[in-house]
């Protein structure tokens, strides 16, 4: 099976600053929840964590000082003005892979902001998410936890994307140079998480009033989505 492309962030030269920078909020929250993770796990197994960032793009919203050895796997070559830290590797890899594999397990996985850019050109979601989301199960370690920060839309926002996305996909994708997108609702979400049968815990995530959006600031009045965390188990 052809792995479907998902786009790029060729408009974006300096992607980390500028979403740093547009949602700062957003990051201290996701970095309050993964560094809180962190320390229960060398706490309770007395080791540091093997961790995975999907999608991320180098942006290390935690402690990089904690993890044992940190992996960032996405889809396109790491800017040249990221520099890494000397336990960290970029490997350049599509979680939507059938064939995705690693050697190392991980014991906390991250992925933050990626799922709904699990869109490819015909948008196929909902098939999509259910792939990472086995993907990413593969790549737990014995006790792992997989942390899911993402954006979701109301309910009658899916349908209304689906029905739209021949036409703003163009946009996204030919005139702004960015990944397809397609916001999922919570219970896009949850559903294919109970359909795979994977213990899952919502986390408590505290809202923003400013979101990012194709690299520009929305405020939440004309982007009505919230943000949620949710953590599964192996």
């Amino acid at each position: 099976m052809k792995v479907p492309a998902t786009g790029s962030f060729e408009s974006m030269d300096d992607f980390v600053n500028k979403v740093k920078t547009i949602t700062p909020d957003y990051y201290q929250e996701v970095t309050r929840i993964i560094n809180r993770h962190l320390k229960e796990f060398v706490d309770e197994f007395g080791r540091k964590p093997n961790l995975a960032d999907i999608g991320g793009a180098g942006v290390f919203p935690f402690d990089i000082t904690i993890p044992n050895k940190i992996c960032i796997i996405d889809i396109f070559q790491k800017p040249h003005h990221i520099i890494l830290p000397d336990n960290a590797e970029w490997v350049i890899q599509n979680i939507l892979d059938e064939k995705i594999s690693r050697n190392e397990k991980y014991d906390i996985v991250i992925m933050s902001g990626l799922l709904h850019h699990l869109a490819d050109k015909r948008n196929n979601i909902r098939r999509n998410l259910t792939l990472c989301l086995k993907n990413v199960k593969n790549l737990l370690a014995l006790r792992g936890c997989c942390l899911i920060f993402e954006s979701i839309c109301p309910p009658y926002f899916d349908t209304l994307q689906d029905l739209l996305f021949p036409i703003y996909s163009r946009i996204l994708k030919g005139v702004l140079k960015f990944p397809y997108a397609r916001l999922l609702s919570l219970k896009e979400i949850t559903d294919a998480l109970n359909s795979m049968n994977y213990h899952y815990s919502m986390l408590d995530f505290k809202q923003i009033k400013q979101h990012y959006c194709a690299g520009y600031k929305v405020s939440s009045k004309i982007y009505p989505i919230r943000y949620i965390c949710v953590a599964y188990y192996t």
